[in-house]
């Protein structure tokens, strides 16, 4: 072996690995966490994010905030109820102890477990000629509503225009239809793992799938969460979520609800963590549990 060739080899390499590290040094340097949270700061964080390719179009919240995690529960919607309700007299029934249909020409309602529910339409009159998203939204919260939802337990998340165009000439084929999304609140905050995402078209909605969560306690001590600028540092330091538009950031409860036997189980119960959510221009959504 030629050990001179070797020792060179070692030195470059060791060389190369330290101008690394210096550079990875500088790099966490700039994310450093400023205490006062500094007009300077949040400026410095604001270029972070434009540097890694990600918009951020909300508002830059530099408060503390205190929250504790809870206890949530599945809320169980009643099947026979909410059939009549969509549906009247007329349906038919297919049920076993874990999943209930009720369907008519057009319709159809599906419960898993007691807790999720699918619906489905295959209605083609068109009812909201001038359908915008303010109506959908409110299209969205009505059908909610004959579900036994009420609008005081559930908040807007998310909802976005899908446009049918031609791939070619970009020419509209068919008129627009809108993914709505709603979560479960305790009238403050958020509750991560419920989800009411609706399809609503100019025939109203033609698709449904949601499952409702409920706080029942608090389940530990208060927490003082991150700011904002800090949780959004840790979101670049991932390094998952380049050109992407964040449209919201706020702190919610982070719970899986097909987790531990939660959803297939016996288990009504289960703990949520405070956690910062972001909320991005495509309908996905990112958890930081801090």
């Amino acid at each position: 072996m030629d050990w001179s060739k070797a020792k060179n080899i070692l030195i470059i390499g060791f060389t190369i690995t330290n101008l690394l590290l210096f550079a990875l040094w500088l790099r966490e340097g700039e994310r450093k966490v400023d205490p006062n949270v500094s007009a300077e700061y949040v400026v410095a964080v604001q270029e972070q994010l434009k540097e890694n390719h990600i918009r951020f179009s909300g508002e830059m919240d530099t408060d503390r905030k205190l929250i504790a995690p809870v206890m949530v529960q599945f809320v169980e919607l009643n099947g026979p109820t909410t059939a009549y309700t969509l549906f009247g007299k007329e349906y038919a029934v297919t049920t076993d102890p874990y999943f209930e249909k009720y369907e008519t020409e057009t319709e159809t309602l599906t419960f898993n477990f007691g807790k999720e529910f699918f619906y489905t339409s295959r209605a083609v009159e068109e009812k909201y000629l001038n359908l915008d998203k303010t109506q959908a939204e409110e299209i969205a919260m009505a059908f909610l509503a004959k579900m036994g939802i009420e609008s005081d337990v559930v908040r807007l998340a998310y909802v976005n225009e899908v446009e049918y165009r031609e791939p070619h000439t970009g020419y509209r084929l068919k008129p627009s239809s809108y993914q709505v999304r709603f979560l479960s609140t305790d009238g403050k905050n958020l509750i991560g793992g419920s989800f009411f995402d609706l399809s609503v078209t100019r025939a109203g909605v033609i698709f449904a799938h949601g499952l409702a969560l409920e706080v029942v306690r608090i389940s530990g001590e208060t927490l003082s969460m991150p700011r904002m600028p800090d949780a959004l540092l840790i979101l670049i330091g991932m390094q998952e979520n380049q050109y992407k538009q964040i449209v919201s950031a706020e702190i919610a409860y982070n719970f899986d609800p097909y987790k531990n036997d939660y959803f297939f189980g016996d288990v009504i119960e289960g703990e949520a963590l405070p956690a910062w959510r972001f909320q991005y221009s495509d309908g996905s959504v990112q958890y930081l549990d801090l």
